[in-house]
């Protein structure tokens, strides 16, 4: 990467920016865009909490509490998942590459869809347990108790470190989910 002219790169967080800042001249330090978006508006909670987790390769190591129901961020269905994990082996072919290309606009509108199934979820509950970090940035935003279980790269530990060091933001952080229920029996 570090050989194409005017490249600049931008990373979340500061372990990020310490592993690669020896290698890009242009390293950008930025918190994710959705602070950008300020207050985001909700519907009143309509249960006690609501649980995002992955269930792709980043998920946390930690189960699920047995008898709760979480729902992942982005639910795609067995045939999204499938035609997505085949177009991406496709892609590496150098004559199939344009055949998957994608404008920047279908990049956009599947992030506006994905922002807007965020917005209908998370504010079901009170308080949001998550190993996501848009659902905990999001919550956030709504105005939302978050309790998040830190994924298998420390994601979200390592954005809180960066950003909210100074501040005392409404996140607070369990080992597994089975911790993070019982400190939302007490938020």
């Amino acid at each position: 990467m570090s050989t194409r002219e005017s490249l600049r790169v931008a990373v979340r967080d500061q372990s990020s920016y310490d592993l690669l800042r020896n290698d890009l001249e242009n390293l950008i330090l930025s918190p994710d865009a959705v602070h950008v978006l300020g207050r985001i508006e909700s519907k009143p909670p309509i249960t006690r909490f609501v649980i995002p987790s992955r269930r792709d390769k980043e998920a946390s190591k930690q189960p699920s509490p047995v008898g709760v129901t979480t729902v992942d961020w982005t639910d795609d269905d067995w045939l999204t998942t499938t035609s997505r994990r085949a177009s991406w082996k496709f892609r590496q072919v150098s004559l199939a590459k344009p055949l998957f290309y994608r404008p920047p606009r279908v990049w956009r509108l599947k992030a506006q869809k994905r922002f807007e199934r965020g917005v209908r979820v998370l504010p079901q509950g009170e308080v949001i347990i998550t190993d996501r970090l848009h659902a905990m940035l999001i919550g956030l935003q709504m105005g939302r108790a978050v309790i998040a279980i830190d994924n298998n790269n420390h994601k979200l530990t390592s954005y809180a470190e960066t950003w909210f060091e100074n501040e005392e933001p409404p996140v607070r952080f369990a080992k597994t989910f089975a911790d993070a229920l019982r400190i939302a029996n007490h938020v």
